[in-house]
């Protein structure tokens, strides 16, 4: 039986027809493989930006722990105010809250994690520093206040000494003293509560962006051995 090729012209255009849609696909899943691409590389950069944030907060954390954890633990209180605070200085120069705050890109990205409770909680953490920031320039200003109504030290014989307060003095400055007190011990309680939920919330954060971008090497946030230290469980 003969076989019906048709004109030369109809079997070229037929193949020109195929051509077309196979290249019309191969351009199309190039172009979506582009465009994923793209995407991957945009939400490796927000993550990195995120990550960097965390970081940021967790240094802070651990750099407020270091100064007021000891200094809270070893003042005395052997002073007129029966108070910690007057051997427990405050710390100026922290870091401003714009620079931990999450932008409208980094929340997106956070709720398309997929992870609900995290993308409520890591705004929530971040939020939770930039309170611990002004609770610590709160207890640094009362403190000076406070230190600016005291007796200045005077010089004798070469070394400094102190004037003695009245009783009358102690007692009208008594109620500002555990105003300070009241500041300082809700400052170190603040400080260890919040590096537990930010040290979990960082782990949460680290293993959902591992396993979005199949990255066993994306960086890890979880700074173990400063926990241990921080935490009194190692060197």
């Amino acid at each position: 039986m003969p076989i019906e090729w048709g004109s030369v012209a109809e079997w070229v255009s037929g193949v020109a027809s195929s051509g077309a849609v196979i290249v019309a696909l191969y351009l199309s899943t190039s172009s979506d493989r582009k465009a994923a691409s793209k995407e991957r590389q945009s939400d490796q950069a927000i993550a990195h930006n995120t990550t960097l944030k965390i970081a940021l907060v967790l240094n802070g954390i651990a750099d407020l722990r270091r100064h007021f954890g000891p200094a809270f633990e070893n003042a005395s209180t052997e002073n007129p105010f029966d108070a910690r605070w007057p051997y427990v200085q405050g710390v100026s120069g922290l870091m401003s809250a714009g620079s931990i705050r999450l932008g409208a890109d980094e929340i997106d990205f956070l709720f398309r994690l997929g992870n609900m409770t995290l993308a409520q909680e890591l705004p929530l953490a971040l939020r939770q520093h930039e309170a611990t920031i002004a609770a610590a320039d709160t207890y640094r200003d009362l403190r000076d206040a406070m230190l600016a109504k005291m007796p200045k030290p005077v010089a004798a014989r070469g070394e400094l000494g102190t004037v003695e307060q009245t009783a009358k003095e102690i007692t009208a400055l008594k109620p500002q003293s555990a105003v300070i007190e009241r500041a300082l011990d809700g400052l170190v309680d603040r400080l260890a509560s919040e590096w537990e939920f930010t040290l979990r919330v960082a782990d949460e954060f680290g293993k959902a962006v591992r396993s979005r971008f199949r990255d066993p090497h994306f960086p890890l946030l979880r700074p173990t051995g400063l926990s241990k230290s921080l935490d009194g469980s190692g060197e």
